[in-house]
């Protein structure tokens, strides 16, 4: 890196018409001035402060904004690249983009999770939403544009299952859906694959998304005597470098650790170079046997959130259900309503309780939550039913409320279909 010179060239010239002799700065290192310094620098040098006086008179002359510039006085902290606190606050910035609002921001971003968690088939999910311009997680409209998945870990095999799975029996990849060729392994980071990636972004500046799947598989070799954070970081660095200069985004797909950590990010397996290298970290977190999972979303320029996610495996796709928080407090009351419904008279806290396996005064404390949202009534004290405002609301006659027999389009249809896929 150029070291900067201490003076500027206004600097050096007021010195030396001042009376001082000529400072250390070169002419090439007065940008613009570089004329001006040299000839300042000669007079100096036949005539001292006398000849420099007159030289620069006879410069000011030939150039009317040469004395404007020399009585300016220039903000010191712009010159050496710097800014104040209040011109930050001044300053307007456009709102933060998103691959997949809020499942995917821009940027580089890397998706940890453990291994057969699903992480594959999300970000499959996110490249063909955004090859097609369809949906992503089922609801997330997705601006259209190129997507290249560079598949290392999974079998060619495997990832037409999980295509086949998720386009459904009449579905075909989209053109702009571009897979690594089965026939040519990619290379990693230090056999040129940053290079073929920034060459495939050049080529096809639609380019909205590239995969990195594995992380592992993509980085370069460590050698023992490299310290870890700084390999770790390096890793990373190169793709958010290449989204910064290109403006696609890269989604970087990693594991977990076994252990759970203090901090969310701890749980990313490796050293904390890699999360500080990336942009965006994205932690898949689903229990064993269930289906649903949270994704907690930590942007480096906006607020940390968590959603709950939903696998479908009969379409390979993630559903969004909404904040994690909110979908948590939903589940728990539709537990008690899911008692409640079927029973033939209203039912008392303690006997809910019983059901569910909890103790009745968290039971009635959360009744009394939902007869203030409307979703159950006391018919009589110590009592609990669904409210008749409810959908599904049993009035113990036999005749239940709710809407039946809406009709429910292809479970497919959140992809566009175009015909033909390509590899690379």
């Amino acid at each position: 890196m150029k070291k900067r010179h201490p003076h500027s060239a206004r600097d050096v010239v007021r010195a030396m018409l001042a009376g001082k002799g000529r400072n250390g700065l070169l002419p090439h290192e007065a940008g613009d001035h570089a004329q001006v310094i040299e000839a300042l620098y000669e007079a100096h040098e036949t005539g001292g402060t006398e000849a420099v006086r007159k030289a620069w008179s006879e410069l000011a002359q030939q150039d009317a904004n040469l004395a404007g510039w020399l009585a300016s006085d220039p903000d010191p902290l712009d010159e050496l690249g710097l800014m104040t606190g209040a011109q930050l606050l001044g300053m307007d910035f456009p709102p933060i983009q998103h691959i997949a609002d809020p499942v995917l921001p821009e940027g580089c971003s890397l998706l940890a999770s453990p291994p057969k968690s699903g992480k594959t088939w999300l970000a499959l999910n996110l490249a063909l939403a955004v090859a097609t311009g369809g949906r992503a997680c089922s609801t997330i409209p997705v601006r259209k544009g190129r997507a290249l998945y560079v598949n290392y870990d999974g079998a060619t095999r495997g990832m037409q299952r999980r295509l086949k799975t998720m386009l459904g029996p009449e579905g075909a990849l989209p053109h702009d859906f571009i897979l690594t060729s089965r026939a040519q392994p990619f290379p990693s980071a230090d056999e040129g694959g940053i290079d073929v990636i920034r060459q495939f972004v050049e080529r096809y500046p639609d380019t909205r998304l590239v995969v990195i799947d594995t992380l592992e598989r993509f980085r370069p070799r460590r050698s023992h005597k490299e310290q870890l954070y700084a390999t770790d970081y390096e890793a990373v660095a190169q793709l958010r470098d290449l989204s910064n200069e290109t403006g696609a985004s890269v989604l970087i797909l990693h594991h977990t650790r076994k252990s759970e950590g203090a901090d969310v990010l701890d749980q990313v397996s490796g050293s904390t170079g890699l999360t500080g290298g990336v942009e965006n970290v994205l932690l898949l977190r689903k229990e064993r046997g269930t289906p649903q999972a949270k994704l907690t979303i930590v942007p480096r320029e906006d607020e940390e959130r968590e959603v709950a996610l939903r696998f479908d495996p009969s379409i390979g796709v993630w559903e969004l259900l909404g904040d994690a928080d909110q979908v948590a407090k939903t589940a728990e009351r539709q537990r008690v309503l899911d008692v409640l419904r079927p029973a033939e008279e209203p039912m008392q806290a303690k006997e809910i309780a019983a059901i569910l396996d909890e103790k009745p005064n968290t039971v009635t404390k959360l009744l009394l939550k939902m007869k203030k949202e409307g979703k159950v009534i006391q018919p009589k004290y110590g009592c609990w039913e669904v409210s008749p405002l409810h959908p599904g609301h049993t009035d113990h006659s036999g005749h239940a409320s709710g809407q039946e027999g809406v009709e429910e389009g292809s479970k497919y249809d959140h992809y566009d279909q175009y015909d033909g896929g390509t590899e690379v």
